[in-house]
């Protein structure tokens, strides 16, 4: 299943070009300097007119201030990659791998997560301890959050080696959970999916809790008869922001659910979906509670279990199932979400370069 590479020194990094990402806040009380530095104040400035960032600040007419950045981004690697899981997936339950900054010792959870729209977020340990500079953004509180603009060098996963990504640096003035995980760990990376759809593919073996990331050569299975397939759909808005989607059955239905590898837990839906899956589900027992997502913020559902759900030839039991109000903005443009436990102890790829998701049917 997995493959050589070639080596680096022989070879050129595959992905360069001009990234251009553009954020889109309310302004509102500027971030400062020392708000987003901490009590101590030790903290790095980003010199815009001295940095690998090109920075524009776009002042519109209602007041609202538009950042727009652009810097050279490329994914070198080195060799065949092969990351075992961080030991945080015990109870995070999604994909997390072990990361370091430059030639720093430290080493760093990294949650790879394709529902994270933007490409890398950092938290105040990897800024402090690694001396990284940041340029403050005037967008005021963002969920209880301070941001500002990072300049990341490097960024390695095992072989890999991520240079020059756009990275946002979230500073927590509270414990509003806006990113949970990072929230509540504050030594967590997110890669998020304008990063890793550059790869040819993501392969998640989470039977033996390892990922294969390529940068070089497609996914082709030994055994294709032990696989199904799926077309999926990357939406990008203006924003810069990415969002992955697959058309999936789930009970005989045809689905456009969204994929994040950010979510331990199984199937959120709208309303609607779930009126006409039930039919096959059987009755289940909900309870009414309050979920959080990033951008979005609390959104209210209800909360059960069923008993098996399929999905394509999958049967997953004890599947987890949340269902939204229709008008609920997480299923507004889509059917809703899936997260990674209804690919527990399975393998699957996500193949960017063949707008494919593969799953291996031999692990139902």
């Amino acid at each position: 299943m997995f493959r050589d590479f070639v080596n680096l020194a022989t070879a050129k990094p595959v992905f360069f070009m001009i990234i251009i990402f553009a954020v889109l806040f309310n302004s509102g009380c500027s971030s400062s300097l020392s708000e987003l530095a901490g009590p101590d104040g030790k903290i790095n400035l980003l010199d815009p007119e001295n940095s690998p960032y090109d920075i524009e600040i776009i002042e519109r007419p209602n007041g609202r201030l538009d950042y727009y950045w652009d810097i050279d981004s490329s994914i070198e690697q080195a060799d065949f990659c092969k990351l075992k899981y961080h030991s945080s997936y015990k109870y995070t339950r999604s994909i997390v791998v072990q990361g370091s900054i430059g030639q720093s010792d430290n080493t760093y959870p990294v949650l790879l997560d394709t529902g994270c729209s933007q490409p890398l977020f950092v938290r105040e340990a990897h800024v402090r301890d690694n001396s990284l500079a940041v340029y403050p953004l005037k967008t005021g509180s963002f969920n209880g959050y301070q941001m500002a603009l990072c300049h990341l060098p490097e960024l390695k996963l095992g072989e890999i080696s991520l240079m020059d990504w756009p990275c946002l640096y979230l500073r927590s003035g509270s414990r509003n959970s806006f990113f949970k995980l990072a929230a509540e760990h504050d030594n967590f990376m997110i890669v998020g999916l304008p990063l890793l759809m550059e790869f040819q593919y993501v392969l998640i073996d989470d039977a033996n809790k390892a990922v294969e990331l390529s940068n070089d050569k497609e996914f082709t299975p030994s055994d294709p008869d032990n696989w199904e397939k799926f077309p999926i759909t990357i939406e990008e808005d203006l924003r810069g922001n990415a969002f992955l989607f697959v058309d999936i059955p789930i009970e005989a239905r045809q689905t456009y659910i969204q994929i994040d590898t950010g979510s331990g837990t199984g199937l959120s839906v709208s309303q609607s979906l779930w009126n006409q899956l039930k039919e096959q589900t059987g009755p289940i027992k909900f309870s009414r509670t309050k979920l959080n997502y990033p951008y979005i913020g609390n959104l209210s559902c209800k909360r059960g279990k069923a008993e098996s759900l399929s999905m394509g030839s999958k049967t997953i039991k004890n599947a987890d199932i949340a269902v939204f109000a229709d008008n609920c903005p997480l299923v507004e443009d889509c059917d809703g979400l899936i997260g990674m436990q209804f690919f527990r102890n399975s393998t699957i790829v996500l193949d960017f370069e063949n707008d494919l998701l593969w799953i291996r049917s031999s692990d139902n």
